[in-house]
């Protein structure tokens, strides 16, 4: 073999490997990025406002359901104006918006591959899906928030089963890195 080709040879081997180790290192950086944006959201979700808001909205939906009839929905009209009584000015509509905008943000996140998927599943999915059914309860007419219901429902539905996002053609979701549950 000639001391070009062998010094080629090196030269290329050691190209991939310098390749290689930058991938590697690039990737290793993204996961880090996305298990602290999801340590992020888990603050977030854990913070003392969203706590409340999700005990507003869960003893309000409680509350509602007791008094609603077998088979009967939850009218959200009944429950939108009702103050909070304790602990500060909280009303249904912020608290039921504040906790539909974290699923919001959560899924975009999610979908843009900026958390971590497998662990995002493994904090947030079981809550969703118990948000998912108290949402699917409810009966929303008459709040003028549809679209922005319809769409939280959505988000609130694929984290709970880190299903696909319909709109993202380019998501992680399409890309065949969805885990098994």
């Amino acid at each position: 073999m000639s001391d070009e080709l062998l010094s080629g040879l090196i030269t290329a081997m050691l190209a991939a490997l310098a390749i290689g180790l930058s991938v590697k290192i690039h990737n290793d950086g993204n996961t880090d990025r996305r298990r602290q944006n999801t340590v992020m959201f888990w603050q977030l979700w854990s913070s003392e406002y969203l706590r409340r808001c999700r005990s507003f909205v869960f003893n309000l939906y409680n509350g509602e359901r007791a008094r609603c009839a077998d088979g009967e929905r939850v009218a959200y009209s009944k429950i939108k104006d009702i103050p909070r009584t304790t602990d500060g000015p909280l009303i249904a509509t912020e608290a039921i918006g504040t906790v539909v905008h974290f699923y919001i943000s959560l899924d975009e996140m999610l979908c843009n591959d900026q958390v971590d998927e497998v662990l995002a599943k493994n904090l947030f999915a079981e809550d969703a899906a118990d948000w998912a059914r108290i949402f699917e309860d409810v009966d929303w007419s008459g709040g003028n928030t549809e679209f922005y219901l319809d769409r939280g429902k959505e988000a609130i539905r694929r984290v709970a089963k880190l299903d696909p996002h319909p709109d993202r053609r380019m998501s992680v979701w399409r890309r065949g890195r969805r885990r098994k549950a």
